[in-house]
């Protein structure tokens, strides 16, 4: 009876929620949309989470890392994070890692799906380069002022064909309804992917202010040094 209520979409049903359990999910960062993802994914019957983090909780990340409180400042938010998914649903498996991702320690993301929720792209050419190599899917997600982006990486186009040239940008402006929005988008294409469903090729950007949504067709950069 606990998923009652997605059992019942067409999109998903029985078999779906049946298959769900069966699938685990790595998320690379713990933090605003890190944490919601989880959160996420526990309620939705998801079988094992693998957490990567290595940050503590900080006072500023309490107005959109929805899974902490004030009694958990200086905190590991992977160690917070596990004892609370597990309060949420006892049936997921939940593995941690109190570590940063590196090249030494990356082959411990291996997962039916990975979620990228990080804030830097280093780590995200990392999680792409090693995705590439071992064709695991991945979720890209970010978030700056009021405007976020989704895509999904399948093999085809990568994050290296996008980015290569970009230099990152300080992201100390978030609104936290956007944070809140962007991981529910993530989840939402991670649950089409898993249960081999349509999903959106495009990137997803949408400004939560105006609400103007875009798709944006991606195409392979042949000279991209990662996936040519």
């Amino acid at each position: 009876m606990r998923y009652i209520r997605q059992e019942t979409l067409d999109e998903i049903g029985k078999d779906g929620q049946e298959l769900l359990s069966k699938k685990t999910a790595t998320i690379i960062g713990v933090g605003g949309l890190g944490s919601t993802v989880a959160q996420l994914l526990c309620r939705l019957g998801i079988g094992k989470l693998i957490l990567f983090e290595y940050d503590k909780v900080a006072e500023k990340d309490l107005h959109r890392q929805i899974l902490y409180n004030e009694e958990n400042i200086d905190k590991f938010k992977v160690e917070i994070a596990k004892e609370k998914l597990k309060k949420i649903n006892s049936n997921v498996e939940i593995i941690s890692f109190n570590e940063k991702l590196t090249k030494e320690n990356i082959s411990k993301i291996n997962a039916d799906i990975v979620f990228d929720c990080v804030d830097n792209l280093e780590t995200r050419f990392l999680i792409n380069q090693y995705c590439m190599n071992n064709k695991l899917t991945w979720i890209h997600g970010s978030v700056l002022g009021t405007i976020g982006n989704v895509k999904v990486f399948d093999g085809n186009v990568c994050f290296n064909c996008i980015y290569e040239n970009h230099k990152a940008q300080k992201n100390d402006r978030i609104l936290n309804t956007l944070v809140l929005t962007i991981a529910s988008i993530q989840v939402t294409e991670a649950i089409k992917v898993l249960l081999n469903k349509p999903y959106t090729k495009e990137m997803i950007r949408y400004n939560i202010w105006t609400h103007d949504i875009q798709k944006i067709k991606v195409n392979k950069n042949t000279n991209c040094k990662v996936c040519k």
